[in-house]
C-alpha cells in the first residue's frame, strides 16, 4: 500500500531540478553548486571537488581519481582495491560478474554466495552449505520492504554500497539518498551528452536520486 507524496521544486531560478520540500515534512537546502546542505534530518559537507565529505557521523576520504578509499563512522572501513573492504584486521573480498556481486570471502574461511534480483539488487545470501543467511526484498523504488538476517548489511538495492551511518547508497561516482532527492556528484562534470543522459535516467527513477550536483 503506497501513499501519495508530493514534491516541491521551489528554486526554479538556480536549481530547477532540485526538490526543496516534500509533503511528508522534509525540507532541503543546497549550496551554489547544487549540493545538498541539509535535508531529512541530516547535514552534509562537501569537498572543493564537490565530493561528499561528511554526512552525519560518516567521514569520507577519496583518492586522486575521486574513488572512495576510506569511510569513518561505525568504525573505519578501508577500500584499498576494487572489490576489497578492510575493517580492523578483517579483509573481505567481493567477487563480481559485471556489476553484480556473486560471492564474497570474509577473513580466511567465511564464504557467502549472492543471489540477486533482476536489477542486480542483493536478494538472497547463502553460506557454504547452501543455507539461507539473509533475505532482502525491495519495493519498486528501492526501499527495503522485507529483511531477514544481516550478514551483509551494506550491499542492497542494485547491489550498491549502503552506508548504515547515513542510509545513503554509494554508487562510485555519486551517492543516492533513499527514494527522495536526486543528488549527483559527477554527472555534471562528465563531458558530452552521455553524462546528461545518465543524470536524466536517475532522475526518472520515480523520485529516487543521487547526492550532489544536479545536471
Amino acid at each position: 500500500m503506497y501513499k501519495s507524496v508530493e514534491f516541491t521544486y521551489g528554486d526554479q531560478l538556480y536549481h530547477p531540478s532540485a526538490v526543496t520540500s516534500i509533503s511528508d515534512g522534509a525540507n532541503y537546502t543546497y549550496d551554489a553548486n547544487g549540493n545538498v546542505l541539509t535535508g531529512a534530518g541530516r547535514s552534509y559537507a562537501w569537498t572543493v571537488d564537490n565530493r561528499l565529505d561528511v554526512v552525519g557521523s560518516a567521514v569520507m576520504s577519496y583518492d586522486y581519481t575521486g574513488i572512495r578509499v576510506k569511510k569513518s563512522g561505525f568504525g573505519t572501513t578501508y577500500f584499498p582495491f576494487t572489490g576489497y573492504e578492510v575493517q580492523g584486521t578483517t579483509v573481505t573480498k567481493y567477487i563480481r560478474i559485471g556489476n553484480e556481486i556473486i560471492a564474497s570471502k570474509e577473513g580466511t574461511s567465511t564464504k557467502r554466495f549472492y543471489h540477486n534480483d533482476h536489477l542486480g539488487g542483493v536478494n538472497v545470501i547463502t553460506d557454504s552449505y547452501a543455507s539461507r543467511v539473509q533475505l532482502t526484498e525491495y519495493d519498486p523504488w528501492g526501499k527495503v520492504s522485507r529483511s531477514e538476517g544481516s550478514v551483509d548489511p551494506t550491499h542492497r538495492f542494485t547491489g550498491q554500497e549502503l552506508d548504515p551511518e547515513s542510509d545513503i547508497h554509494y554508487y562510485g561516482g555519486r551517492y543516492r539518498m533513499g527514494v527522495r532527492v536526486r543528488m549527483g556528484v559527477y554527472h555534471r562534470n562528465l563531458a558530452g551528452s552521455e553524462g546528461r543522459r545518465k543524470g536524466v535516467y536517475h532522475r526518472n527513477l520515480a523520485g529516487s536520486g543521487t547526492v550532489g550536483n544536479l545536471v
